[in-house]
């Protein structure tokens, strides 16, 4: 409960300069569920606020918070910090963005950090909302029998202030 409640201050402090929110599902939870007694349709839900720092014609460098949740057997609730850079302008209408971020996870019996690398390509609809895709490559350390976890997403960019 304290990590949601530094995110939302955090998020809340920096919105005044904020660029972009954006909204996933775990598209994988949502319509097939998984093998550990997750049925379809279960949230997963990460939240990821951006905030563009330096930028030019075709690319820009950005800071993001992030938090996530997952209504699964066992709660999982993560918050992030990372860096990433968006391409623009490559193709009309498309934006592709790189995001490294690190990552402190927690649930009922462990806590742990750990990091991911996320590819994300959104289509902008208008000047002010896009549909994201992602690929999201996962280092966990409460999982060993696996070096990575990859998960895919989809859901929808909101730009906050222009």
């Amino acid at each position: 409960m304290k990590s949601i409640i530094l995110f939302v201050t955090l998020l809340t402090t920096f919105a005044s300069y904020s660029q972009y929110l954006g909204v996933t599902q775990d598209a994988r939870l949502l319509v097939f569920g998984d093998n550990k007694g997750n049925g379809s349709l279960t949230p997963n839900i990460n939240i990821r606020y951006t905030q563009k720092i330096v930028s030019d014609e075709y690319l820009n460098f950005f800071a993001s918070l992030e938090y996530e949740y997952a209504d699964l057997n066992e709660p999982y609730n993560r918050i992030a910090f990372g860096f990433g850079l968006k391409f623009d302008r490559i193709i009309d209408k498309f934006e592709f963005n790189i995001i490294y971020t690190v990552n402190r996870t927690y649930r009922p019996f462990d806590n742990f950090s750990n990091w991911d690398f996320t590819g994300q390509v959104v289509y902008n609809l208008n000047n002010m909302y896009g549909i994201i895709a992602e690929l999201q490559q996962t280092k966990r350390n409460d999982i060993n029998r696996q070096p990575f976890i990859y998960s895919g997403k989809i859901g929808i960019r909101i730009k906050i202030f222009k």
